[in-house]
């Protein structure tokens, strides 16, 4: 059987074409938002602040009050941080402020509960290749990202200089190729839906796909576990799950144990544009 993992999450630009501040107040409603869908919602199961911490100190700030809930959600594993402080232009700062900036991550992580367990790094324009060298040096095994692949398929080994390595899941259709589905329309939903998942496994060693719906500074829609039930009803042949990176991960290392080791290899900097 088919499954897709539905990935709920927000790519968060501290500051881009709007200044901090004014940032910070869309975060503080987008996370007001999303505790209210959490405490409301049952089956709405995980939010993912994409792969870095800082975002909790920003909301904090403003909602100091919020601090236990928030906490609450992150160790039961509806929230997911980290494990960046802040995600990193990959080729922009020194390679000692990559260090620092997972150091960071993992201490406010475990303030809270503890960090996402997988090298988030969707937006850079590149990555150097001693990428899975430092995120194994932090205990991390695996890593996703868009950027700086071309026609590979989902699911490689991306190794280091050093013969280092992780399991990488490439977002081959982008971090937000489920940013568009109309969860307030359940057919429609269901049929694009649909079409995403085999754009994916058309080029995949799994019957399993990342479903990313999400984007940059995008809301949680409040429909959709009502979405995911829908379409969980009426696509034969396939489960749609609301998921995690770190469980579609698990799940495709599981699948692929006897090939595991014949995955396609990437090796060194990671440049396609």
């Amino acid at each position: 059987m088919k499954k897709y993992h539905i990935i709920s999450h927000t790519h968060w630009d501290r500051e881009w074409y709007l200044t901090f501040q004014e940032f910070r107040m869309r975060l503080v409603r987008l996370v007001d938002k999303l505790l209210d869908i959490l405490d409301s919602d049952p089956d709405f199961k995980h939010f993912m602040l994409d792969g870095q911490t800082i975002v909790l100190e920003d909301y904090l700030e403003i909602r100091p009050e919020k601090r236990d809930i928030i906490t609450q959600h992150i160790q039961s594993g509806r929230i997911l941080i980290g494990p960046w402080h802040i995600l990193p232009d990959m080729f922009l700062v020194s390679p000692e402020a990559h260090i620092r900036n997972l150091l960071q991550g993992d201490r406010t992580a475990r303030q809270f509960g503890s960090k996402m367990p997988v090298g988030y790094i969707p937006d850079p324009f590149g990555h150097p290749g001693q990428v899975p060298q430092i995120l194994n040096g932090f205990g991390l095994e695996a890593a996703s990202l868009w950027r700086g692949l071309s026609e590979q398929p989902p699911e490689l080994i991306w190794e280091s200089p050093d013969g280092s390595s992780v399991f990488l899941a490439y977002l081959r259709d982008g971090y937000g190729n489920g940013a568009n589905l109309p969860v307030r329309n359940p057919e429609l939903f269901t049929e694009q839906l649909s079409k995403a998942g085999e754009s994916l496994l058309a080029h995949s060693a799994l019957d399993e796909c990342l479903i990313m719906l999400g984007t940059d500074h995008m809301e949680p829609p409040t429909q959709t576990s009502a979405a995911i039930a829908f379409a969980n009803k009426h696509l034969p042949e396939v489960e749609v799950c609301h998921s995690t990176l770190p469980a579609y991960i698990q799940s495709a290392r599981e699948q692929l144990k006897d090939e595991y080791e014949v995955l396609p290899v990437v090796r060194g900097e990671l440049r396609a544009c």
